[in-house]
């Protein structure tokens, strides 16, 4: 039987910096970020069934964390409080406020606050809240300065799971396996939650990131072949890294296509034109027939091996 030792339970945040030594500094900030003010338009109110659907994403993705990571998020996960849901209206003027992208349809806050877009498909709207709900939970550092009679957080100097903040290096793989995550969350775990049971996650295809999606899976699998390897286990191994900040699990990455393999991934940006750049680039070819068909609005078929778990 396994000791509740084994699994690890990693504090919310991670503060670097100066002032990080100072505990007084370090709890006021933390609370700071944890509880700071949002200005947001009215937002629709939760039924019950909503709060029993948000306990269940929440429970679920724990439950994958501590079964396939060996990790326990209780220290970051967000209460259901902590979901704000929009109509398209009130989430535009949230966007505008907070200078995101057009076309975002859910995002989190920093102290673990998630705004999502109601979709038409419900499956759609809680798909969207539990990708923001991964990146919350995920690594987050945090810069932390000691001033003149107080502190400052420098956010842009920390790191979001594998992104820089600063230069967003490496932010195409963050989403990417975020949505990966997502994925294999929504299939093997939803229906296990007794209010996400009448959702049949395991043949949704409305993949968010679906570019960013295909190269880091179609990189996994050929590291996986070449190794001998189960997918899942190369895909474990570079999860646990996300949401422990340990960077070196990206070495698997850089002993198949080399340093150099490592600056394209780091300097990925959005758009179609760098992903098939990055994929031509990497040698990936499935993947660039894959983002050729997605691009020409062809049905692109995606076989996530973590579905299958008899098979490597």
């Amino acid at each position: 039987m396994e000791s509740p030792r084994d699994i690890f339970e990693p504090d919310k945040f991670r503060f670097v910096g100066p002032a990080r030594e100072k505990p007084r500094i370090v709890e006021e900030a933390q609370q700071d970020i944890e509880y700071g003010t949002i200005q947001m338009p009215p937002e629709r109110e939760k039924s019950p069934e909503r709060i029993q659907q948000l306990y269940g994403i929440v429970h679920a993705l724990n439950e994958f964390a501590k079964n396939e990571l060996r990790i326990d998020l209780i220290k970051r996960l967000p209460g259901t409080g902590q979901f704000h849901f929009f109509d398209e209206n009130g989430y535009q003027e949230l966007n505008r406020t907070n200078n995101r992208p057009k076309g975002s349809v859910a995002f989190c806050f920093l102290g673990g606050d998630i705004s999502v877009q109601e979709q038409s498909s419900i499956e759609e709207t809680l798909a969207n809240a539990n990708h923001e709900l991964i990146h919350v939970t995920s690594y987050q550092s945090i810069s932390l300065c000691q001033e003149r009679g107080g502190y400052s957080i420098d956010i842009e100097q920390g790191h979001s799971g594998y992104a820089n903040e600063r230069n967003q290096a490496l932010a195409m793989i963050e989403e990417g396996l975020t949505e990966l995550t997502n994925i294999q969350v929504m299939m093997l775990y939803w229906k296990h939650e007794q209010a996400l049971t009448q959702m049949d996650m395991e043949n949704y295809r409305d993949i968010g990131y679906p570019e960013q999606v295909i190269i880091i899976d179609e990189l996994i699998k050929r590291i996986a072949h070449k190794q001998g390897q189960p997918y899942q286990d190369i895909l474990r191994g570079i999860q646990r890294g996300k949401f422990l900040g340990q960077m070196q699990s990206l070495r698997i990455f850089t002993e198949e296509i080399g340093k150099d393999g490592m600056k394209i991934l780091a300097k990925w940006t959005f758009g179609h034109d760098q992903s098939v750049a990055v994929a031509k680039a990497l040698g990936l070819t499935e993947a660039q027939k894959k983002l050729h068909a997605l691009q020409a609005g062809e049905k692109v078929s995606f076989d996530f091996p973590f579905s299958r778990r008899d098979q490597s």
